[in-house]
């Protein structure tokens, strides 16, 4: 009798079954890590303000100025920039224009090169 008689065969068929398994396993989660990178590297729509004109940024009120004569225009950041005039403050809501004595002057007019653009404080309260 032989001292492996009980013992259980191996099975050549199920090892190729968990290995086969194992890649298509780490090739979905390749796929899977692939495509979100994918997602995340997708192109934003670039935004830019026309040529001569300034954006500011909504959370301080600073403009930002393209070089004189720059052909291409200012690029936006991501987030809360719109585009305005240097000498003016004409954004829907952003129309006062903080002077150099730090007044405001909510017609919009800048006494100043590149004043700053704040909220109107008949729209809520505003720190200068």
């Amino acid at each position: 009798m032989d001292i492996r008689e009980g013992a259980r065969k191996e099975d050549p068929q199920g090892w190729f079954v968990i290995c086969l398994f194992a890649v298509i396993v780490v090739i979905i989660l390749c796929i899977i890590v692939y495509l979100m990178e994918l997602d995340i590297k997708a192109p934003q729509i670039e935004q830019r303000c026309n040529p001569g004109v300034c954006k500011f940024n909504v959370f301080t009120g600073v403009k930002t100025c393209p070089p004189v004569g720059d052909p291409i225009g200012i690029q936006l950041a991501e987030g809360p920039e719109f585009c305005t005039s240097a000498n003016y403050c004409q954004h829907t809501g952003y129309t006062c224009a903080v002077l150099a004595d730090q007044s405001l002057n909510c017609a919009g007019v800048c006494d100043v090169p590149l004043c700053r653009c704040v909220q109107n404080p008949s729209q809520g309260a505003i720190t200068i």
